[in-house]
């Protein structure tokens, strides 16, 4: 799976990232900065048992062996970013992940983070959802599709 991570990361069930991380970063950037080497996770943070590099691409799995107890990222450490768009190809394997942004550490020994979250699903309906990751009642803030605009303070 594809994971892009702009402002901030991935979140890890049984996923594969994979290696087209790429974002305008700053203003008036108008070529894609890759976020990922396709090497190793250099400029990434996150669990190592649960993330790796492999054929190119992030990968996030757990396993019987090597569980999570809760929703864990992968946290991209190369700057800050205004105004972007995020290009990933992602790929499933028996659960979903999700593209954390413009978040915060709530926990940063165990990466977890508090933020918006674009939901990476194997069904359709949940997929591109945006939702809010620690944010109170948040949950759904909107269905794929929908619009919605949220003001600086965070509301709906």
């Amino acid at each position: 799976m594809n994971l892009p991570k702009p402002s901030l990361l991935a979140s890890s069930f049984s996923l594969a990232v994979a290696a087209a991380l790429a974002l305008p970063c700053a203003a008036g950037a108008d070529e894609p900065i890759n976020l990922f080497n396709g090497k190793d996770l250099t400029g990434w943070k996150g669990n190592p048992d649960l993330w790796s590099v492999q054929d190119g691409a992030i990968v996030g799995e757990t396993t019987a062996e090597k569980p999570t107890k809760g929703n864990t990222f992968l946290v991209w450490q190369g700057g800050d970013v205004a105004d972007f768009e995020i290009t990933c190809t992602v790929r499933f394997k028996d659960n979903n992940s999700g593209v954390q942004y413009r978040s915060a550490f709530v926990d940063e020994a165990n990466f977890v983070l508090a933020g918006y979250q674009a939901d990476l699903h194997p069904s359709p309906n949940y997929f591109g959802m945006l939702y809010g990751e620690k944010m109170g009642k948040r949950g759904i803030i909107a269905q794929r599709g929908q619009r919605v605009e949220i003001n600086a303070a965070g509301e709906v």
